[in-house]
């Protein structure tokens, strides 16, 4: 599972947000082929309305993670990864589950 950090330290006079906008940093590779990669970061919108198909991050029973969010025919919620190795996560009733904001870009620091 691809995990992100929840507080970044952001010193880039070119990146602007908004009160609806935050970044992320990712830990992990479930998102290679979506060119997501660990070390990058992710802008995130939470004022978001239509997210079938969308990167999202998600909170599953208290852990952040990004994947693609598909609903199923049967308006189940299916968390996709982008990696073949890593397994396609189904989101139960039991589970404790919530859309924290759809990703709008990515960036990746060379440094």
């Amino acid at each position: 599972m691809t995990l992100v950090k929840r507080n970044v330290e952001v010193i880039n006079p070119h990146i602007s947000t908004s009160s609806t906008m935050f970044l992320i940093k990712v830990e992990g590779n479930s998102m290679v082929e979506a060119d997501i990669n660990h070390g990058d970061y992710l802008l995130v919108d939470r004022n978001f309305q239509n997210v079938n198909g969308a990167i999202v991050i998600a909170e599953l029973n208290g852990a952040w993670t990004v994947k693609r969010l598909y609903y199923n025919d049967l308006g189940e919620i299916e968390l996709f990864p982008e990696n073949p190795t890593f397994p396609i996560i189904k989101v139960s009733e039991t589970d404790n589950f919530k859309v924290i904001g759809k990703v709008v870009n990515s960036f990746r620091s060379f440094n």
